[in-house]
């Protein structure tokens, strides 16, 4: 079975490598200094890089790690990420040495963003985890099995959150985050950033009696403060407390005094709220 190691980068990023056998796919590198890091501490060998979208936060270390490992680059906009050797699109499944991960189109942060989902291994035992997959310090890194699919969703979906709509409008982000929705509830999120406290705050500014995010929101608190990692979180519990997974729920629409069961207009007002949010 696949294993994620979760390295921090950039204050608030997340960047991920997918590990088996001795193999390992980096997701979003922000930073080439943790990933070798991590290579190094844990024996592993860089592969493939994957790329949910071009900002820079999420691909400045691609070529220093091309050059330092050979990785072949996934992602999808070949004008905007370099370098890149494999433009991805809609439904592409890549076979990787971690597991075939199919490609899910989620445009709204960007207008090319994309999604990783990769399945649990069928038909056949999981592929094993490199004997030495937990990474040594002063490695910043999180060793968590992967006990169900997992979605790298970039700057899509944040946990009890969404990205700001800086290419497309609200309708297309409601289109992805369904996509998203209807992925097997088991699904661990595992997103771009580490927004998760701020998210779950402004979710309890407009849903103050929901007891599942009152949980969470104690339990992140006290991981932030042990400085551990606070992903993934299972798809089922998004559901429950993430506003923008919820734009079809009537109660949100009156809560934030609209009148309208158009559930892209419901995530434009949320987003809005958001945008202009300022943590007490």
């Amino acid at each position: 079975m696949a294993e994620i190691l979760t390295l921090t980068a950039l204050g608030d990023n997340y960047i991920y490598l997918i590990v088996g056998a001795g193999d390992a796919v980096v997701v979003d590198p922000g930073d080439a200094g943790p990933v070798l890091l991590a290579l190094k501490g844990n024996g592993l060998r860089l592969v493939a890089a994957l790329v949910t979208h071009h900002h820079g936060d999420h691909t400045a270390g691609l070529a220093q790690l091309k050059a330092a490992t050979g990785c072949r680059i996934y992602g999808p906009d070949s004008r905007c990420i370099s370098p890149l050797d494999h433009l991805v699109r809609d439904g592409d499944l890549i076979d990787l040495p971690v597991g075939f991960v199919r490609v899910i189109a989620t445009p709204g942060h960007t207008r090319t963003s994309v999604c990783y989902f990769l399945p649990q291994t069928e038909g056949g035992p999981p592929s094993q985890p490199a004997a030495n997959a937990r990474c040594t310090r002063p490695c910043p890194a999180d060793v968590r099995p992967t006990t169900g699919p997992a979605l790298f969703t970039g700057d899509t979906l944040f946990t009890a959150g969404c990205g700001r709509l800086f290419e497309c409008d609200a309708a297309a982000m409601h289109r992805s985050l369904a996509k998203i929705a209807a992925l097997p509830d088991e699904t661990l999120i595992y997103p771009g950033h580490d927004y998760a406290v701020e998210d779950y705050m402004f979710t309890l500014s407009i849903d103050p009696h929901n007891q599942a995010a009152q949980q969470a929101l104690r339990h992140l608190r006290d991981a932030q403060a042990q400085g551990r990692p606070i992903v993934p979180t299972p798809l089922a519990m998004e559901k429950r407390t993430n506003l923008f997974l919820r734009t079809d729920d009537p109660p949100l629409a009156a809560a934030l005094g609209i009148r309208t069961d158009d559930p892209a207009t419901v995530l434009a007002a949320v987003r809005r709220r958001k945008d202009a949010f300022q943590p007490s």
